[in-house]
């Protein structure tokens, strides 16, 4: 029985979330064994009181400040792990000068 490295099917995309909203990355991979997703954070840590994760996306609730920067999806069976990043920027709804 071959064993198939995984291969993504979606990559998470480049996005911006405005402070206090609801951001979410999506990122499927298939192989065989079908692989584990996982994520992290290329510098800090994922919020995880406020993170929510299923088999094709995490979602970050309420982002503030410190969510913005690289996230990292790791697919990972016995064949192989690949992995994808994408950046994540936090605008404020700040009131504009003058």
């Amino acid at each position: 029985h071959n064993t198939i490295r995984p291969q993504f099917t979606i990559v998470p995309a480049n996005t911006s979330a405005l402070l206090g909203s609801d951001v979410s990355l999506a990122c499927v991979a298939r192989g065989d064994p079908p692989p584990e997703i996982s994520w992290k954070m290329l510098r800090g840590s994922i919020p995880l009181k406020r993170a929510h994760f299923d088999e094709e996306r995490l979602l970050i609730s309420n982002v503030s400040e410190l969510d913005a920067g690289t996230y990292i999806c790791m697919a990972e069976n016995k064949a192989g792990s690949i992995e994808a990043a994408a950046t994540v920027t936090v605008l404020c709804k700040c009131e504009s000068m003058g």
